[in-house]
């Protein structure tokens, strides 16, 4: 059976000088497997408790606690994934 695919995540920022710059690249961290069948589950790319979301900032909000459901002003970009059949 099929593993859950890895996800590539790619966030841009900007440095001192005002230029963008990739702050992260590789495999999104928050993938959740289904515990009942493989090559099923979902992957955070990015989590947010609040609206509207600050940009300014330094951590990588993809790695917030799991909460479901979310805030009541924040949400989940999320990317769900199945076998076919």
């Amino acid at each position: 059976m099929a593993s859950l695919k890895p996800i590539r995540r790619l966030v841009a920022g900007y440095n001192a000088q005002g230029r963008s710059r990739v702050v992260i690249d590789g495999p999104a961290p928050n993938a959740h497997p289904s515990s009942m069948s493989a090559g099923r589950g979902h992957t955070d790319l990015w989590v947010w408790n609040d609206s509207p979301m600050p940009l300014s900032g330094t951590s990588d909000d993809s790695l917030l606690k799991y909460r479901f459901p979310g805030e009541p002003r924040g949400g989940h970009l999320r990317v769900v994934q199945s076998v076919g059949r």
